[in-house]
């Protein structure tokens, strides 16, 4: 007798399905994927990801530099793989800086940017990235190479920006300071949050 999907207990939480992909991972990366060591690496960013989303982007919640530079060295890996040589990082952290306390799901939009707007196959492609403290502020500034001539790799239109403006408002009123600006050469990103 076969066994219906409606009829497949599934227990009261709003995660279970995401849950158990978490749990079983390490299952399928350690013991399906031994030899593929760049398949492995990018289900661990994938994971670190999920983890971020799940557990410490709820909101009003603060997550630590610390763990969100984490968070974005993981996306950072994930398209690294995907674009592969094609794309230049670097990524600048203050030396010494404090582990402040940041609302999440806030630069990674301008990081998801940088990749899906701002690389252009078959052209050396460079997404440069900065994080320090001054007295009383958060600094975050991420650019990118833009070829005004040739066809983008993704459409332009989409809500992260929007929202993060949003969420801006929300958190800080206008004590946050956000520049975007296209040179005919990059695109540049600054963010200024007071702590």
């Amino acid at each position: 007798m076969a066994i219906k999907p409606e009829t497949i207990p599934i227990p009261n939480q709003p995660n279970t399905p995401l849950k158990w992909f978490l749990s079983a991972q390490n299952e399928f990366i350690w013991k399906k994927l031994p030899t593929d060591k760049k398949a492995k690496d990018a289900i661990v960013s994938l994971s670190r990801l999920l983890r971020h989303m799940l557990y410490e982007s709820t909101p009003g919640a603060k997550v630590s530099l610390e763990r969100q530079l984490a968070v974005f060295r993981a996306y950072c890996n994930l398209n690294l793989l995907r674009y592969g040589e094609n794309v230049k990082l670097s990524i600048t952290v203050q030396r010494d800086i404090p582990n402040v306390q940041l609302p999440p799901l806030i630069m990674i939009v301008f990081i998801e940017n940088a990749f899906k707007h701002g690389i252009v196959y078959g052209e050396e492609n460079h997404i440069d990235m900065n994080f320090w403290v001054e007295p009383g502020f958060f600094h975050f500034s991420i650019s990118n190479t833009v070829f005004p001539d040739k066809p983008k790799s993704a459409k332009p239109g989409g809500l992260g920006i929007k929202n993060v403006k949003e969420r801006l408002n929300l958190l800080y009123g206008d004590s946050y300071k956000l520049t975007m600006e296209q040179t005919q050469s990059e695109y540049i990103v600054h963010l200024q949050l007071p702590l």
